[in-house]
């Protein structure tokens, strides 16, 4: 009989403690909170995602990567890039730190030995992403980019990419919060 209720109380409270909250939902499957553009149908499933894009071939017998890249002005968007700089068009941040840049220290990257426009390898980005589930369309915003240029080894092989810097782009509306 001692045995009997210790058990008992412990049976207890492990079935009140596996009750749901009458505050929790638990259909997991259609009580999930969803971010979506205001006044949009657009869903937001992807915040930030951030990822690198290759934008000149490291290896010129990769005819695949040539292909893909055929169509990119990279050397006209650097140069656009660091002309708006100069220019106060838009300002470089330090990726690292977060903190504005100067044109002094654009102008010693430039002229530092490690670093010229031509060696931009990689772009990084960072972007939200929202599907309109309704029309099936994919959006993409993108908050910056980092431009990344090469590193190269004693051998002349790229060991690494560097981050130059950061540029901010295109503000991110606020989301409003519904559950479907």
């Amino acid at each position: 009989m001692k045995t009997i209720i210790p058990l008992g109380l412990l049976l207890y409270i492990f079935v009140i403690g596996c009750t749901p909250d009458s505050n929790e939902k638990n259909d997991y499957s259609s009580s999930t909170v969803r971010k979506y553009k205001p006044d949009s149908l657009e869903l937001l499933f992807a915040s930030p995602i951030i990822y690198d894009v290759l934008v000149k071939n490291p290896d010129l017998e990769d005819t695949w990567t040539s292909e893909r890249l055929e169509n990119f002005q990279k050397d006209d968007f650097v140069n656009i890039i660091f002309e708006a700089i100069y220019n106060g068009k838009i300002k470089a941040y330090n990726y690292h730190t977060g903190g504005a840049m100067t044109l002094k220290e654009i102008r010693a990257l430039e002229n530092s030995e490690e670093f010229d426009r031509s060696k931009i390898g990689k772009i990084q980005f960072e972007e939200d992403w929202y599907f309109n589930e309704k029309e099936f369309i994919l959006t993409k915003k993108i908050k910056s980019i980092i431009l990344a240029y090469e590193i190269i080894d004693q051998f002349g092989e790229i060991r690494a990419y560097k981050g130059a810097f950061l540029i901010p782009l295109n503000e991110v509306p606020e989301l409003s919060t519904e559950t479907k």
